[in-house]
């Protein structure tokens, strides 16, 4: 029969266990990280300075706050230029890297499938955008990639000038209609003008009616 004496210490000697287990599971997690991210040539980014350092929600308070404000792009900035183009954040116990730096995110369309994922943040998204390269990660992600991968050629994107003309003329007609905008129909419209199609050799084209519907223009695309 077991003394209550006994049973206190196996259930102590237990606990001590378990989180001496954890303790070097997390050791060897952080260790292989590291190893991992040398290899590739990866430098360790500084760390967001949490205020809540158990969950970390502040940083996301501020998100959600910057958000309701209509001033989210402006906080982004605000927090890139405190901590830098890249840094590390820890919410609700997951490390989450933001960035804006450019050869990262080059880095991160570029790499393999089986280094980098989707992640669990872009299920929101998945019912939006569908399945694809910034929602879905192994084989529908490197499908998605090659079909990609054309668009983003030298080639294709060293002239900006076409672009940017047609980009000027939607805001102009976003900010003449004011209030909510539905923004499908006037992308679809600019998809047509920036390929050409039914535009003149130049590139202008006549002035789209705003009150076209969008099953008009999805038969334009159609026939």
């Amino acid at each position: 029969m077991t003394t209550p004496g006994l049973a206190g210490i196996v259930l102590a000697t237990a606990f001590i266990s378990t989180l001496l287990y954890i303790t070097y599971l997390y050791a060897l997690n952080r260790t292989t990280l590291a190893v991992h991210l040398k290899r590739k040539g990866y430098a360790r980014c500084p760390h967001y300075q949490h205020k809540d350092i158990l969950f970390g929600s502040d940083w996301h308070d501020g998100l959600a706050t910057a958000s309701k404000a209509g001033t989210r792009q402006t906080w982004y900035r605000q927090q890139f230029a405190a901590h830098g183009k890249t840094y590390e954040t820890t919410i609700y116990g997951k490390k989450i890297f933001q960035t804006c730096d450019p050869v990262n995110v080059q880095a991160y369309l570029t790499a393999s499938p089986n280094d980098v994922g989707a992640g669990p943040s872009r299920a929101g998204l998945l019912s939006w955008l569908g399945p694809g390269a910034f929602t879905s990660d192994g084989e529908v992600w490197r499908r998605s990639r090659d079909m990609l991968k054309p668009v983003f050629r030298r080639t294709a994107i060293k002239d900006m000038g076409r672009l940017e003309r047609h980009l000027r003329r939607l805001l102009e007609e976003v900010e003449r209609e004011g209030g909510v905008v539905d923004l499908q129909g006037h992308f679809i419209r600019m998809s047509f003008a920036q390929h050409n199609l039914g535009s003149s050799a130049g590139g202008e084209r006549q002035r789209d009616d705003p009150n076209e519907s969008r099953s008009e223009i999805r038969g334009k695309l159609n026939g």
